[in-house]
């Protein structure tokens, strides 16, 4: 099995979630409705970094499709 390797400007999903504070299930819907910039690599999603800090930069409102389990901490902004 050939080890995972991530780039610099990419974080796995899984790690994503932890500064969302939210789950990797909906990490994978960010991607899929285009707030998020993702791309699967050997079956590992990867979410682009400058996607990520821009989605942080939001207004909280901006963001309510993770409202859910954002406690507006702003730890990730």
């Amino acid at each position: 099995m050939k080890a995972k390797t991530f780039e610099a400007s990419w974080l796995p999903a899984e790690q994503a979630a932890k500064v969302l504070h939210t789950t990797h299930l909906k990490v994978l819907m960010l991607i899929k409705r285009g707030l998020l910039c993702g791309r699967d690599i050997d079956g590992t999603w990867q979410v682009s970094m400058a996607s990520l800090e821009a989605f942080c930069r939001q207004e909280p409102n901006d963001r309510a499709v993770i409202k859910g389990t954002c406690g507006g901490c702003s730890a990730c902004g």
